[in-house]
């Protein structure tokens, strides 16, 4: 009767040091996970922060391109009709090749 009390008692003993291990390794990869999935996050919100400067930034490089385009051809049509022009920005110089 000994025997079997030790038997019982020793697969129980086991199987409760088991499922604390377990548990523990559970809670530490766990852990890691949230660690990993907030740094995922955060590294996500930045590089949308960045794409999205990046995005204005050239933006309004391109519509300043446009501006100043649309700029040129109003003091061109200004110059055809002899009509005096104040410019933000100085003329474009052409060079005559001989």
């Amino acid at each position: 009767m000994l025997v079997c009390w030790s038997q019982v008692g020793y697969f129980w003993v086991t199987l409760t040091a088991m499922v604390a291990l377990y548990s523990g390794i559970y809670r530490v990869a766990l852990d890691l996970h949230r660690r990993s999935e907030e740094k995922r996050r955060k590294q996500e919100t930045s590089l949308a922060t960045m794409a999205h400067q990046t995005v204005s930034h050239l933006g309004t490089a391109v519509i300043g391109m446009t501006r100043s385009a649309q700029l040129d051809a109003q003091i061109m049509l200004q110059q055809q009709q002899q009509v005096p022009v104040c410019r933000l920005t100085p003329p474009l110089r052409t060079v005559a090749v001989s």
